[in-house]
C-alpha cells in the first residue's frame, strides 16, 4: 500500500486505468507511474530470469525465457491480430471478442513475427461475459493454427466450470481433456491464463495454479511429422463474448551457449567416459559392446558443473541400427538413467528408465519400421519434465516424466538382444544447450571434412587423382592438416604410391586438395580402394577424417569358352589370377 500511496503522491494519472483496462484502485499499475507489479501480474515478473510465475522443480514447465512478442491494446489497435471470424474491437485498452451469432466462432490469428521453438508459452488476461440468451461463456488461447477449422486450443469454459484442452476441426470444437477449477469460474472476472507448449505436450494453468496437461499426436505437414510449433497462434471463443488483455508469446532464450559435436574421426571420444561394457573408436565411429546382459553405457560430460534443471538441452546422435541402440539422458549412475532407443529386432522405439530397484523399465513402446544396419539420426529435446523425440527429421512423440530431465548427463547406449552381445556403432553425437555456465553465443569450432574420389586405373604407367578437403567456415589465418594414405583392397607400391604430408587451407578459403598417384596395369581385376586419413589437430574438429579413393578397373573381362558338356566354376577374378600366374 505504501508504494500505491507513493505513486499517488507523485501525480499518478487518474485516466491510465481507462486507457489500459487495469484496476483503477491500483492507479493504473503496472502501466502507471511506478511500473509497480505484484505476484498476481503473471507474465510481468522477471521475463529475463524467472520469478513468481515460475513453478518449482517437478511442477509445470517454466524458467528463463524471453518475451518475443506482446500485445496490450493500449494504443487502440489490434496490434498484429487478423480477424478470422467474429468481431474484435479495442475498447479502453482491452480486446473485445464477440461471435457474430448463435453457433458462430470468434477467432483472431496473431502474427507474432517470431520463430517458435518446440517449447513456448502463450499468456493472456481473459474475462467472459455471462452465458445468457443462448450465448456460451468461454475463452481460449489458440495454437497450431492452419485453417479456420483446423487448430488446437486451451482455455476455460464457464458453462461446465472447467479448464479445457481440445481441437477444432470441420465438425466443430472438441474437448480432449478437462480439469475442474476449485472455487468455480465466474463470468465478468479477469483470469490470468497461461498455456505452455512443450513438444507435443500442452499444459494449462489459471492464475498460476491448477495445472493440467494433455498430449497431442504429431501433425503431418507435407508428409513430415512436426511438433506444435509450426502453426500460427491466436485467441478466441465459441458462441461466446469476452475480453482479452496483456497477451504475450514467450519462449526459452533462443541463444545457444554451447554447441558441441563429437565426430570420433580423430580416434578419440573426448567428452565420453565409458561406464559399462567396452568402448573403442574405430574408423571414425564410437563402438560399444554389451557383455553379460548388461547394457554398454558411455556418459558424456559438458562443462565443469551439471546442467541447470530449467535449461534447454538438445541431443542428437547418428548411429547404425543394430540390436538395441540409442541415447541416455538424465544419467546419474549405471543404474539410474533414462533412455530412448531403437529396438531393431522388435521394430520399436523404446522410451524408459533404469533404476537400482526395478532395473530396465520400458515406459512407452512405439512401433516403427527400422531397417537393420541402416544409419539413423535420433534427436531429443529436453525441457523441464518433457522429452520430445524426433527420428530422421520426423517428430515421433513427447514423454512427460515426474522430474526434470535436463540436469543429468547424456550419453549413448547399446544393449544385448536375446542374450547375445550387441555392438553399438555411433557416427556422431551433438549436444546443445543454453545453460548459463557457458558464454553465449556458442562458438562452433572449425570443422574439416575430406571427400571421396574415383579414378580409372589405366593400362600402364601412373596417373593422378585429386581429393578435396572442405572447411565449414573461412578463417583469417591459414589452417594446416596432417594426412597419410592407408591400404585397403588396394596396396601401396603396386596399386598406388604411399604418401603422407600436410595440406593447408589458405586464409579466407574453405577448400584444399591433395593429389595422389595410382599405378596402371593390363590385368583384369575388381575395383580396388584405399583411404586417405586426416590426423587430428588442436585447431579444428575433425568432422570426416577418412577419404575413400576407388581405383576402377578398365580392362575387359576374359572370354571363356567351355567345352561341350563341361562345367566352368571359376570366377572372373580366379581366371585373372590364373592368367597372372601363367604369365599371360
Amino acid at each position: 500500500m505504501f508504494l500505491y500511496a507513493l505513486s499517488r503522491s507523485q501525480g499518478a494519472d487518474p485516466t491510465r486505468a481507462a486507457d489500459t483496462g487495469n484496476d483503477a484502485v491500483r492507479n493504473g499499475e503496472p502501466d502507471g507511474e511506478l511500473g509497480l507489479i505484484t505476484q498476481h501480474d503473471h507474465g510481468q515478473w522477471q521475463t529475463q530470469t524467472g520469478g513468481p510465475t515460475d513453478p518449482q522443480a517437478g511442477n509445470i514447465p517454466g524458467g528463463r525465457r524471453d518475451t518475443l512478442r506482446g500485445a496490450d491494446f493500449n494504443d487502440g489497435t489490434l496490434q498484429g491480430f487478423a480477424t478470422d471470424s467474429g468481431a474484435f474491437t479495442v475498447q479502453n485498452g482491452l480486446l473485445k471478442v464477440t461471435a457474430t451469432g448463435w453457433g458462430q466462432d470468434a477467432v483472431a490469428v496473431w502474427y507474432s513475427d517470431a520463430y517458435k521453438s518446440v517449447y513456448y508459452e502463450l499468456a493472456a488476461k481473459i474475462s467472459m461475459d455471462k452465458a445468457v440468451g443462448g450465448w456460451k461463456a468461454n475463452a481460449f488461447i489458440i495454437f497450431d493454427y492452419f485453417a479456420p477449422d483446423d487448430f488446437k486450443f486451451a482455455g476455460v469454459d464457464d458453462s461446465i466450470n472447467k479448464m479445457v484442452i481440445g481441437q477444432r476441426n470441420a465438425s466443430g470444437w472438441w474437448y480432449d481433456a478437462q480439469a475442474s477449477v476449485p472455487g468455480s469460474v465466474s463470468a465478468g472476472k479477469f483470469y490470468n491464463l497461461n498455456v505452455v507448449v512443450n513438444g507435443l505436450v500442452v499444459t494449462v494453468t489459471i492464475d498460476g495454479k491448477n495445472a493440467f496437461s494433455h498430449q497431442f499426436p504429431a501433425r503431418y505437414v507435407d508428409g513430415d511429422a512436426v511438433a506444435l510449433n509450426k502453426g500460427l497462434v491466436g485467441f478466441g471463443s465459441q458462441q461466446a463474448r469476452g475480453w482479452f488483455d496483456n497477451i504475450a508469446l514467450t519462449v526459452i532464450s533462443p541463444e545457444i551457449s554451447l554447441d558441441r559435436t563429437e565426430y570420433f574421426d580423430d580416434g578419440a571420444a573426448e567428452a565420453f567416459t565409458p561406464v559399462a561394457g567396452s568402448w573403442t573408436t574405430d574408423a571414425g565411429r564410437y563402438v560399444g559392446t554389451a557383455t553379460a546382459g548388461t547394457p554398454a553405457l558411455s556418459a558424456a560430460q559438458f562443462g565443469s558443473v551439471g546442467i541447470d534443471s530449467l535449461s534447454y538441452v538438445e541431443v542428437e546422435a547418428t548411429f547404425r541400427a543394430l540390436g538395441v541402440t540409442g541415447i541416455i539422458f538424465d544419467y546419474y549412475a549405471a543404474n539410474d538413467y533414462k533412455f530412448v532407443v531403437l529396438d531393431v529386432p522388435g521394430q520399436r522405439i523404446l522410451i524408459g528408465h533404469a533404476t537400482l530397484r526395478s532395473g530396465w523399465v520400458v515406459d512407452q513402446a512405439i512401433a516403427r519400421i527400422i531397417a537393420a544396419g541402416s544409419e539413423q539420426t535420433l534427436n531429443l529435446v529436453l525441457k523441464a519434465t518433457v522429452v520430445t523425440l524426433t527420428l530422421n527429421g520426423q517428430v515421433v512423440t513427447s514423454r512427460v516424466f515426474n522430474s526434470s530431465v535436463a540436469d543429468g548427463r547424456t550419453g549413448v547406449l547399446g544393449k544385448s538382444v536375446s542374450g547375445t552381445d550387441a555392438a553399438a556403432s555411433f557416427d556422431r553425437f551433438r549436444f546443445r544447450t543454453d545453460d548459463r555456465q557457458f558464454t553465449p553465443p556458442a562458438v562452433i569450432p572449425r570443422e574439416v571434412r575430406i571427400g571421396d574420389a574415383t579414378v580409372a586405373e589405366g593400362n600402364r604407367g601412373s596417373r593422378t587423382v585429386t581429393i578435396t578437403l572442405t572447411l565449414n567456415q573461412p578463417q583469417g589465418t591459414p589452417l594446416t592438416v596432417n594426412w597419410r594414405t592407408v591400404d585397403g583392397s588396394a596396396s601401396a607400391g603396386s596399386d598406388f604410391a604411399a604418401a603422407s604430408g600436410t595440406v593447408t587451407f589458405a586464409a579466407n578459403t574453405t577448400t584444399a586438395t591433395i593429389t595422389l598417384t595410382v599405378y596402371g596395369d593390363m590385368l583384369y581385376e575388381s575395383n580396388e580402394q584405399f583411404m586417405v586419413q586426416l590426423l587430428a589437430g588442436p585447431d579444428f574438429n575433425l568432422a570426416d577424417g577418412y577419404g575413400l579413393v576407388t581405383i576402377t578397373n578398365d580392362e575387359a573381362g576374359p572370354s571363356v569358352v567351355a567345352a561341350p558338356g563341361a562345367a566352368t566354376t571359376e570366377s572372373p577374378q580366379e581366371i585373372s589370377r590364373a592368367r597372372r600366374q601363367a604369365g599371360a
